[in-house]
C-alpha cells in the first residue's frame, strides 16, 4: 500500500550548546534542533517551548462541511449546454433514422401497390410506371410519416434526458452548497479511512512512527530521545515534568532532539493517503456532463466505503464531488501547518542569532535545512 522511503540521509549533526548553571546537572535535558543546543529542565524547556509552539494545531482535523471551500463549476452553463445538446442530438438522431425507415417502407409499399394497379389498368405495360410513380408517392408518405413518428421520439427522448441532466444538477448545487444529505456520511468514512490508512503506515510500513504515544495525534513537531523513541515535543516536555524517564522503554531521558525524519515521514505519508481520496474523486472538470458521457463510472446511490476509496470503486456525483473538496482540505491543512513550523523555526533562528547563540552563517545554513527537509 505505501511506498517505502529511506529517511536516513536527514541531517543529523549538531555542534552547539548553552548551560544554565543554576540548573541541576542531573535534572537537564537537552533540546537539540539543527546547530542550536539547549540545555534546561524539562519544565523550562516546555515553556520554551510553549511560547514557540501552538497545541491546538492538527493534520487529522475531522472536515468541517461548513467551512468546506467548494469551487464553483459553471453549473448553469454546463445545464444549459447540455440539454441544447440533448434536445438536438436525439431530435436530429431520431428523425434521421425514422424518416429513412419510412422513406425505405414507403419506397417498397409504393412500388408494390404502383406496380399492382398500372399493371390491372393497363394490362401489363404500365407496371413499371406505376412501380416508379408509387415509388415516389411511397418515399413521400413514407417518409413523412417517419419524420414525424422521429420527432415525436425524440422530443421525448430529449425531456428524459434532461430532467436527468436537472436532477444531477440540483445535486452538484446542493453539494456545493453543502447542503446534500450524503456529505455528512462521506466525510465520516473519508476520514475514517485517511486515518485508518496513516495508522497502517505507522505500523507497518516504514520504520519510523508518525504518531505520537501521548497525544495520540500524527507528530507536527516530532523530536527523538536519546532511547530513540519520537514523541510530539510539548508532549514529551511536559511529560517530562513530572517523570525524567521515557514513557515507553522507562530509560531516563537526558536528550531530545528535533526529528527531520519524521517529519518528512509524516509528510509522505499524507500524501499517500490524500491521493487515493483524489484517485476516488477523480477529474472535476465539466463533472455534470461526463456522467452523461462516462456512466459506467458513476454510482446512481450514495454508497461510499471505505473499502471503494482504496480500491477504486465507483461512487456517486455527490460522493466524487466531496471526495475532491476533502482531500483539499487535508492538503490545505497541511501546507499551512507546514508553512507554520517553518515560520516557527525560523522564528527561533532569529531569536537565537540575536542572542548570539549562531553566527549568521550558522543561521543561513539551518535555514536552508528548513527549507531542504521541510
Amino acid at each position: 500500500m505505501a511506498t517505502r522511503v529511506d529517511y536516513k540521509g536527514v541531517p543529523r549533526q549538531y555542534n552547539y550548546k548553552e548551560i544554565f548553571e543554576d540548573e541541576d546537572p542531573e535534572e537537564m535535558v537537552e533540546f537539540r534542533f539543527s546547530k542550536l543546543i539547549y540545555s534546561s529542565s524539562a519544565e523550562e524547556i516546555f515553556e520554551h517551548s510553549e511560547k514557540y509552539f501552538s497545541q491546538d494545531k492538527s493534520l487529522t482535523k475531522v472536515p468541517d462541511i461548513r467551512k468546506l471551500k467548494m469551487k464553483k463549476s459553471f453549473l448553469k452553463t454546463q445545464l444549459v449546454c447540455g440539454a441544447a445538446f440533448y434536445i438536438i442530438s436525439d431530435n436530429a438522431k431520431n428523425i434521421i433514422y425514422y424518416t429513412l425507415i419510412g422513406a425505405a417502407g414507403g419506397i417498397v409499399a409504393g412500388a408494390v401497390v404502383g406496380a399492382a394497379v398500372g399493371g390491372a389498368t393497363t394490362g401489363g405495360p404500365g407496371i413499371v410506371p406505376g412501380m416508379l410513380i408509387g415509388g415516389v408517392i411511397g418515399l413521400a408518405v413514407g417518409g413523412g410519416a417517419g419524420l414525424g413518428w422521429g420527432l415525436g421520439e425524440g422530443i421525448d427522448k430529449a425531456i428524459e434526458d434532461v430532467r436527468s441532466l436537472y436532477r444531477d444538477f440540483k445535486i452538484l448545487k446542493e453539494t456545493e452548497a453543502g447542503t446534500h444529505k450524503s456529505m455528512s456520511y462521506t466525510v465520516q468514512i473519508a476520514h475514517n479511512f485517511f486515518m485508518s490508512f496513516l495508522r497502517k503506515i505507522d505500523k507497518k510500513e516504514t520504520e519510523l512512527n508518525i504518531f505520537c504515544v501521548i497525544s495520540g495525534d500524527i507528530m507536527i513537531i516530532p523530536v527523538k530521545t536519546n532511547c530513540g523513541h519520537v514523541y510530539e515535543l510539548l508532549s514529551i516536555t511536559n511529560s517530562l515534568k513530572g517523570s525524567k524517564s521515557c514513557p515507553m522503554c522507562k530509560k531516563k531521558v537526558k536528550e531530545i532532539t528535533f526529528d527531520f525524519q519524521t517529519i518528512k515521514a509524516v509528510n509522505d505519508a499524507l500524501k499517500e493517503a490524500m491521493s487515493y481520496l483524489r484517485k476516488s474523486a477523480g477529474g472535476q472538470n465539466l463533472l455534470l456532463l461526463k456522467k452523461r458521457v462516462a456512466k459506467s463510472s458513476f454510482s446512481e446511490s450514495d454508497n461510499i466505503t471505505a473499502e471503494k476509496i482504496e480500491r477504486g470503486g465507483t461512487t456517486s456525483l455527490a460522493e466524487k464531488r466531496t471526495l475532491y473538496c476533502i482531500a483539499n482540505y487535508y492538503l490545505e491543512n497541511q501546507m499551512k501547518i507546514t508553512a507554520y513550523v517553518k515560520d516557527v523555526l525560523s522564528l527561533m533562528l532569529r531569536d537565537s542569532f540575536i542572542a548570539k547563540k549562531i553566527t549568521s552563517a550558522q543561521r543561513e545554513e539551518m535555514e536552508r535545512e528548513i527549507l531542504e527537509w521541510i
